[in-house]
């Protein structure tokens, strides 16, 4: 069974898509979509990950949208990188202090080091990103680690910017935070994660999922491939298809926050299946003569389900009331300048509480 992951970061990636990757000031290029897919190794209840990554990849790529023309762009990307040395790290982080970013001690005092070859910066337990390398300093944001949920939530990602030790001998990782995956470089947050709670992804890593970009047919050929390849094609996936046992059951708020993480990867999990889905109702009205049923988040985000008049219980649902609804997911919207949803359809009402 194909491993379920979502990432804590990754919102509205389509609408920035057609944005070039910008530079961590001077430092090398971020490749942010090939390093989310490279935390899929991560998951523990995957053992094909290459397969995994390469499924996904194939299903992007033969979309041929702008989402995978950024993927093709950072496979480029990764196959051109030049080594940055600690010269040239160093001449950056001085040129920081200059600008006011970061405070004169970083080179005055203590010793600061970059280490070529790293691609990325995840957490290994939700760690509070602070203004300086200090533990009083001010909490910028508290960076996710990634969990095990209904799905692999894969960890948040930062740029690397090189560590700095101080005269204690305590070492301080300075990073650009990616406030979600293709977040432009203004939108990043700079700051301070302590190196005890850090890992790296390398550019070797992250070179093999730049690999699979060039021929992910090449990684498929396993037993998951075949066993969840529905899934891919946006055929039917529910109950014993693609790899499912049962028909799963989920809160709408759970779907929508699943959804909000990453759009593409809720919908290469959901589109095709046929779930369960229950919450408060937040409307009761149609679409061209069809009725349908609507739970909110109260952010922009939506479960829009298609009933039956006919349904039993249809007159009994009510705005306010819990609902419980089984329908296949038909179209999960990934466009920011629509209302964020999932569409349903064929749906049946299996109960009101």
């Amino acid at each position: 069974m194909i491993a379920k992951k979502f990432s804590a970061v990754f919102l509205f990636v389509l609408t920035f898509a057609l944005f070039p990757i910008l530079k961590a000031d001077a430092m090398p290029e971020p490749t942010p979509l090939l390093a989310d897919l490279c935390t899929w190794q991560f998951d523990e209840e995957s053992s094909s990950y290459e397969a995994d990554v390469a499924q996904y990849i194939k299903a992007t790529l033969d979309e041929g949208d702008d989402f995978a023309q950024r993927l093709m762009n950072e496979a480029a990307i990764m196959k051109n990188r030049i080594s940055y040395t600690q010269e040239q790290a160093l001449e950056e982080i001085r040129r920081m202090v200059d600008d006011g970013k970061l405070q004169y001690y970083i080179v005055s005092k203590g010793q600061y080091r970059y280490t070529s070859g790293i691609n990325s910066v995840y957490t290994t337990t939700n760690v509070n990103l602070r203004s300086q390398p200090n533990t009083k300093a001010n909490i910028i944001t508290v960076v996710q680690k990634g969990y095990y949920g209904d799905g692999y939530i894969t960890p948040e990602l930062s740029d690397y910017l090189g560590e700095w030790t101080n005269p204690e001998g305590d070492t301080w990782v300075l990073v650009k935070y990616r406030t979600f995956t293709l977040a432009k470089d203004s939108e990043k947050k700079l700051g301070w994660l302590s190196k005890k709670y850090v890992g790296f992804l390398t550019d070797n890593q992250v070179m093999k999922v730049a690999e699979i970009v060039d021929n992910p047919s090449k990684y498929m050929n396993s037993s998951s491939y075949t066993a969840s390849q529905n899934t891919y094609s946006g055929q039917s996936a529910s109950n014993s298809s693609g790899g499912y046992d049962s028909v799963e059951t989920l809160s709408a708020e759970q779907m929508l926050l699943l959804f909000a993480n990453n759009a593409f990867k809720a919908e290469k999990l959901y589109k095709g299946r046929t779930i369960k889905v229950y919450g408060k109702i937040n409307a009761i009205t149609s679409e061209d003569g069809n009725p349908l049923i609507e739970f909110y988040d109260g952010s922009g985000g939506h479960v829009i389900c298609f009933v039956s008049r006919n349904d039993p219980l249809f007159l009994d649902a009510e705005k306010g009331r819990s609902i419980t609804i089984q329908g296949e997911v038909y179209d999960v919207n990934i466009d920011r300048y629509k209302a964020r949803a999932f569409k349903m359809r064929n749906c049946k009402i299996i109960s009101i509480p």
